[in-house]
């Protein structure tokens, strides 16, 4: 970058026209220029887990280290969940056993959100039966209960951490990416006997597509 240059002398009858017309021209400019790129863009996408995916039942362990690589796995984690076209996303989902979280539940989706380890601090609001689906359950649409409130405490890509009071859909969200990291899935908290039938209507899908998936061995 070069240092700043002393401007030529201007007449003081001009010098106001003048300064008006470069700030006119300088927010042209910038109102022509194109946005620069998400962070996610160019990010691999990655394959989803579907139940009954015993990695989907593990407790996902805590980020402990804040890198390129971590930074890596945010933004495939975007990727994904935009190419899917889902709100919300968690590394459990794509194999990665991290408290490490994504959403977005904007209308135009251009509001990403990232929550490196998670603490759910409070529920509170009403209760509401919500319906829920999932990237990893396919097929499945439910009713549920959920509080449409969350505090919640966690920290940034780069390690910064923060508080956030959600409410609404960003709640819901919150609670259903929580049960991810606690190696639950939200059919758990059905009535039993919809449970039962749920997880029988997974497995038979899951053993469909196994049987219709061509074989790679030799």
């Amino acid at each position: 970058m070069s240092p700043d240059l002393p401007a030529p002398p201007v007449a003081a009858h001009d010098r106001g026209a003048g300064e008006r017309e470069t700030k006119e021209d300088l927010a042209m400019d910038h109102e022509d220029a194109p946005p620069p790129p998400p962070r996610h863009a160019g990010a691999p996408v990655l394959p989803i887990l579907e139940a009954p995916d015993p990695r989907l039942r593990e407790v996902a362990r805590p980020v402990e280290v804040f890198d390129e690589a971590l930074g890596a796995t945010i933004d495939s984690l975007l990727a994904t969940l935009y190419a899917t076209g889902g709100i919300g996303l968690s590394a459990p989902q794509v194999g990665v056993p991290l408290r490490l979280v994504v959403m977005d539940v904007s209308e135009e989706k251009n509001e990403p959100r990232v929550f490196v380890n998670p603490e759910l601090m409070l529920l509170h609001g009403p209760v509401a039966m919500v319906e829920e689906s999932c990237l990893s359950v396919p097929g499945v649409s439910e009713i549920i209960k959920r509080r449409l409130g969350a505090d919640v405490k966690a920290r940034g890509r780069d390690g910064e951490p923060f508080e956030l009071e959600a409410d609404g859909l960003l709640a819901v969200c919150l609670q259903h990416e929580d049960d991810h990291l606690e190696g639950r899935l939200f059919i758990d908290h059905l009535p039993w006997l919809k449970r039962f039938r749920v997880r029988r209507q997974v497995e038979r899908a899951s053993r469909k597509k196994a049987r219709s998936t061509p074989s790679s061995g030799l």
